[in-house]
């Protein structure tokens, strides 16, 4: 009963995820996207910011967080690590 138990579960996860890579709902790639992965921005003061980058500009960067859309200072950022994911994303949006 266990095998069985577990052997659904892996075939659950498996369709999902075959669902989920195929699937052309960009609802549902940007509502997963956004609760699994984020960007990483490493500021000059010491702090990181999790988030998901909206736009880049010469001067500000616009990141979407779970507290809401906030406009960082180019020159306040030490280093970006963009998440592999989110520009799958970005490109399929």
């Amino acid at each position: 009963m266990k095998r069985f138990i577990l052997g659904f579960a892996v075939g659950a996860f498996l369709t999902a995820g075959l669902y989920f890579f195929f699937s052309k709902d960009k609802w549902l790639h940007s509502t997963v996207g956004r609760v699994f992965d984020k960007d990483v921005i490493f500021m000059k003061d010491g702090s990181i910011v999790y988030g998901r980058i909206q736009k880049e500009e010469d001067d500000v960067i616009f990141v979407e967080t779970d507290e809401g859309v906030f406009t960082l200072p180019r020159w306040s950022c030490m280093g970006i690590e963009k998440n592999p994911f989110l520009k799958y994303l970005r490109e399929a949006m």
